[in-house]
């Protein structure tokens, strides 16, 4: 009979095994276990092999060639070789906007394509966080794939939204003066992208502050880097023109009080006074004025000078002679000022020195005479400076009665009196004696018919009194 020897059965466990997509095949192992009589591997030979295909998936892992010498059997255990999906790294853009502006296009940058693959293979889109208010908002995956063969690796970023471009604030400095340019006008601006290019009409420059303006609209036109564009209007003011001051146009003073710039007359706040209509050089104070000369007058408010200036023209006069007369002059009571004798005629009187040099408090013709008083008479003539003072000293008696008539008189003066009257004089109004005649008598007859036609003053004299009256001669 036969004595069979039969095979011994060896168990080959292939290894699972593993790859990235698109990367080599790693090598296909197994394990053995079923060696008898001291067998080993070395007498297995041919590789195992796998279901083909590149794709992600799993595939079979097959016995292939793997055969061994005729001693044994080979029972085969399969296992998977995986293929895994590639990484690919998206990386998302930045992006921005304006506030109230639509959403630009959400862009990325791939890395990790392999075997030849494009971006076409991605399908999808990215999208953002939902939100229309100024801020910061992440940019997601959204529906962005890479087909089976890729896992996405997704690096967000920043989507925000800029604030509206507009003008925050501003400052705006008004003309200073009237037909100046000193206006100017800053703008702050928020929101938008930097840089911030300006652009100002109908000038003022490329900068936040446009500045030498003058009175008039103003628009300024700001650019973000974003191209978003916001345009605002100013308008720059002037005061009103500065009224020139008010003077009388011919002003008259005394040639001998030396006058000078500051005696002028005028109606103004900070007045200048110029040498001319065109003059910059200020006349001081105590420039003398000159004879038939015009000087030109600005005011200055609030820092703005009048442009228009007023004219002065200047008449210097010379000053009248004192008036004459008799320094001493006699009167009864009663008498007035109308009674003083002084040539000219025509003299104004004043109680006071200082109020005749200063032209004021004069006496009216009314006023009675007080014995010892002084009176001081001034010489006054239309274009012509008042005199100087002359001063009259009076002496009043207790009255006498008498009268004298006719006045005026061409030929014989009568005098009537309750007293004899003693001697009579007869005076000038520059107080020189022209006539002199004694009598004793109470009713007397002066004859005046050989002086000239004029006023005299008669001085009558009685026993112990004097008196003067004021006769005019025919």
């Amino acid at each position: 009979a036969d004595f069979n020897i039969t095979k011994a059965v060896l168990n080959i466990i292939a290894d699972t095994k593993s790859k990235v997509y698109s990367t080599a095949d790693p090598a296909l192992t197994y394990t053995v276990t079923g060696f008898v009589n001291g067998d080993t591997e070395s007498i297995i030979t041919g590789s195992l092999s796998r279901a083909t295909g590149e794709n992600v998936g799993t595939y079979v892992i097959n016995q292939g060639t793997l055969t061994v010498s005729g001693n044994y059997d080979i029972t085969y255990t399969s296992a998977d070789f995986n293929i895994t999906k590639a990484v690919l790294d998206v990386v998302a853009d930045a992006k921005s906007k304006a506030f109230g502006t639509a959403d630009p296009a959400l862009t990325y940058t791939v890395t990790g394509f392999v075997n030849g693959d494009t971006e076409s293979s991605i399908t999808g889109r990215l999208s953002r966080v939902a939100g229309e208010i100024a801020g910061i908002y992440a940019i997601t995956q959204g529906t962005l794939r890479a087909g089976n063969n890729y896992e996405i690796n997704f690096i967000s970023a920043d989507f925000t939204i800029i604030e509206r471009l507009t003008v925050d604030t501003y400052t705006l400095t008004n003309v200073t003066c009237n037909g100046g340019s000193d206006g100017s006008v800053t703008v702050n601006i928020i929101g938008g992208t930097p840089p911030y290019p300006y652009s100002w009409s109908p000038y003022g420059g490329t900068e936040a502050t446009a500045t030498g303006l003058a009175a008039g609209s103003y628009t300024v036109t700001v650019t973000d880097a974003n191209g978003s564009r916001v345009i605002r209007n100013f308008n720059i003011t002037q005061p009103q023109v500065v009224a020139p001051p008010i003077a009388e146009e011919i002003q008259e003073f005394c040639r001998a009080a030396n006058p000078t710039i500051s005696d002028l007359k005028i109606e103004g706040t900070q007045v200048k006074w110029y040498a001319s209509d065109s003059a910059t050089q200020e006349l001081s104070g105590n420039t003398p004025l000159v004879d038939g000369t015009i000087y030109y007058a600005t005011q200055t408010i609030n820092g703005c000078e009048s442009p228009e200036r007023t004219l002065v023209i200047i008449t210097l006069n010379e000053q009248l002679p004192a008036p004459e007369g008799a320094t001493l002059q006699h009167f009864e009571k009663g008498a007035t000022i109308a009674d003083l004798v002084v040539a000219p005629s025509n003299s104004i009187w004043y109680a006071s020195y200082d109020d005749a040099v200063n032209s004021i408090n004069m006496l009216s013709p009314t006023t009675e005479l007080v014995d010892d008083a002084t009176y001081y008479a001034v010489s006054i003539a239309e274009g012509q400076c008042p005199s100087l003072p002359f001063a009259v000293t009076v002496n009043v008696t207790p009255g006498v009665t008498f009268k004298y008539y006719p006045n005026p008189v061409e030929d014989y003066l009568n005098i009537q009196s309750t007293r004899i009257v003693e001697r009579i004089e007869v005076y000038s109004l520059l107080g020189q004696l022209v006539k002199e005649q004694n009598f004793q008598s109470k009713e007397v007859k002066l004859f005046l018919g050989d002086l000239s036609g004029g006023t005299y003053a008669v001085s009558i004299q009685f026993k112990g009194k004097k008196s003067t009256v004021k006769v005019v001669k025919k």
